[in-house]
């Protein structure tokens, strides 16, 4: 825990670190270059976590936030990037999604261009994601609003408007 900076500050801030450890959760993501990397989800409520991106190598860790009052839904990677989808839960009908792209080379967290900043917030439902090379294709449900009743219309029909967004991560 002491090599995790974030958790260990979460715990140590807690009223009651056992019942917190017990509610951490990981997901192993993959392996590239030798190294491993895991998703942790802590600081749980109900349903939404802080979400932490680890890289280990060698018995050495590295952590990055990288969504928060989130759950956990895709991921892709390549041997440079890594994205990560994220939902969060209006009601059991309408989930908002944001994108975390983290360059696994330098270990920052890729901002979006402008035109794309609604991919860094929980705007619109993000369908599905192709991370190939350095650009990410997305599905995006295509909408003329983003207002709760607008998703719940979108999200209850049989044939959902989406398009096709392309993010050059280079």
């Amino acid at each position: 825990m002491n090599e995790i900076p974030e958790l260990q500050v979460y715990i140590d801030q807690s009223s009651d670190p056992e019942v917190e450890l017990e509610k951490i959760f990981t997901k192993y993501l993959f392996q590239n270059d030798s190294k491993d990397y895991i998703l942790v989800s802590y600081g749980c409520g109900v349903k939404l976590c802080t979400n932490l991106f680890l890289e280990h190598d060698n018995g050495k860790f590295r952590s990055l936030t990288v969504s928060e009052t989130s759950f956990y839904q895709q991921h892709q990677q390549s041997d440079s990037y890594v994205a990560t989808r994220f939902g969060q839960s209006d009601s059991n009908e309408v989930v908002r999604n944001q994108l975390a792209v983290i360059n696994l080379s330098n270990w920052k967290q890729i901002t979006p261009p402008s035109e794309l900043a609604f991919l860094s917030q929980f705007e619109y439902p993000i369908i599905d994601m192709k991370l190939a090379g350095g650009s990410l294709v997305l599905s995006v449900a295509d909408l003329p609003d983003t207002s709760y009743e607008t998703l719940a219309d979108w999200f209850n029909q049989n044939e959902r408007s989406v398009r096709e967004i392309e993010w050059n991560l280079k």
